[in-house]
């Protein structure tokens, strides 16, 4: 695991492609020094992905289960690309053949780069006869706060259904990719409330005043409420 920090650091690569498992979580797994799999966290690997962001354009994530990390990542990096599900083994080895058969063609000054590249990816993963091409997903770090956005409303849907372990996954991506989604926090505040946890759901509706001023005693009544404090809750109505 130790290993890819330092490559990163002494090689400086523009584009880094990992192929490896995945799991549904999200975390990737890296070898650790007695060759045992170490699963990653998508926020362990973003941060990992911070302190190069000067020099690596593209990260490609050629495993299961990667669209997370992906997410992560491109707070930082430009072009991140991973699988929202699992992938087959020929199909990973036809998008790397596209991919970099994409790099290397004459593009157009008007053209991206990594999106023609994609793009080839995906049609030889289709003229292989290989019902994947929907899988590989290009993350762009243009769109952050259009996924932040998307999780946010995942979050939202969760909770209509009841369930509150889902919202709050959702929700600790959508403030990860944008800490200044004041709802999120208010909702996950909701979430952790009916799950038992007033503690973290306090310090939501904490951070939600901190980012809105204006609906202190909205976010206050929250609090009061999450306590059981009920007559203090009724006080910020008044």
């Amino acid at each position: 695991t130790q290993d890819i920090r330092r490559a990163l650091a002494e090689e400086k690569p523009q584009i880094v492609h990992f192929c490896g498992h995945g799991l549904k979580d999200g975390s990737l797994l890296l070898e650790d020094d007695v060759e045992k799999d170490k699963p990653i966290a998508p926020q362990a690997l973003a941060s990992l992905f911070e302190l190069h962001a000067d020099y690596v354009k593209c990260v490609v994530l050629n495993s299961c289960y990667s669209e997370k990390p992906a997410v992560a990542i491109c707070q930082y990096i430009d072009y991140v690309i991973g699988m929202n599900n699992t992938i087959q083994g020929r199909a990973t080895i036809a998008f790397s053949q596209g991919f970099y058969d994409g790099l290397g063609y004459k593009n157009l000054n008007s053209q991206d780069l990594f999106q023609r590249a994609f793009d080839e990816a995906k049609v030889a993963i289709s003229m292989e006869n290989i019902y994947q091409a929907e899988i590989p997903l290009l993350k762009k770090r243009a769109n952050i706060s259009i996924y932040a956005d998307n999780y946010y409303n995942l979050g939202n849907v969760c909770r209509d259904l009841g369930d509150n372990k889902g919202a709050i996954e959702n929700y600790n991506l959508a403030t990860n990719l944008n800490p200044d989604l004041v709802d999120a926090f208010v909702k996950r505040g909701h979430a952790r409330v009916q799950s038992g946890n007033k503690s973290g759901a306090i310090e939501d509706y904490k951070q939600a005043i901190k980012l809105n001023p204006n609906n202190f005693y909205t976010y206050n009544y929250f609090i009061f409420d999450a306590l059981g404090d009920k007559k203090g809750a009724v006080e910020q109505c008044n």
